[in-house]
């Protein structure tokens, strides 16, 4: 981000005609924003992905907005990361999720919604080396348990330790 732009995207937060819009910490000028996802410092660069409405602000049609930045105070907004895809697994919203490296590509594993009722499943999808641009397909990881008790999950993470990945998730009963 140039100085020219950081001095108005200051100046557009100090006047927001809302006094609890944030000042000092990346948000989209407008729409319906909730957890981070994927932060990763990747390249030298930190990247923060966030549940993200940009045409309403109501929790609808989840997708995943994207900022990074250089030093955690200039951030530079990019284009939506991740979007439901129609008669996708997640054709209802793209929810909590983390970014790792798989093999050196940038893969995102996220809660995928198919409907309105709140079941997710484990996408993937896959993105460019500087995390700008993302190809989904559709690839489901991991759907949702035959357990009868088990009626949500959610929050899909995975983590290295002492050489091997492991991956885990939240679930139970709605």
């Amino acid at each position: 981000m140039t100085d020219l732009a950081l001095f108005d995207s200051l100046l557009s937060a100090s006047t927001h005609p809302d006094p609890a819009f944030p000042r000092f910490h990346p948000r989209p000028a407008q729409g319906w924003i909730n957890d981070p996802n994927g932060i990763s410092n990747i390249n030298g660069r930190y990247h923060v992905f966030f549940q993200y409405n940009p045409e309403s602000a109501r929790h609808s049609q989840i997708q995943w907005g994207h900022v990074s930045s250089s030093d955690l105070v200039h951030w530079e907004e990019h284009p939506v990361a991740l979007s439901p895809q129609p008669d996708g697994p997640d054709s209802a919203g793209c929810w909590t999720g983390v970014v790792t490296s798989d093999g050196g590509i940038p893969t995102a594993a996220y809660s995928g919604v198919r409907d309105h009722g709140g079941h997710s499943q484990v996408v993937i999808a896959r993105g460019s080396a500087d995390l700008v641009t993302w190809e989904q397909t559709g690839h489901v990881a991991a759907s949702m348990p035959s357990d009868p008790l088990v009626t949500a999950v959610r929050d899909p993470f995975i983590f290295h330790f002492n050489g091997a990945r492991y991956a885990i998730q939240g679930a139970g009963p709605v």
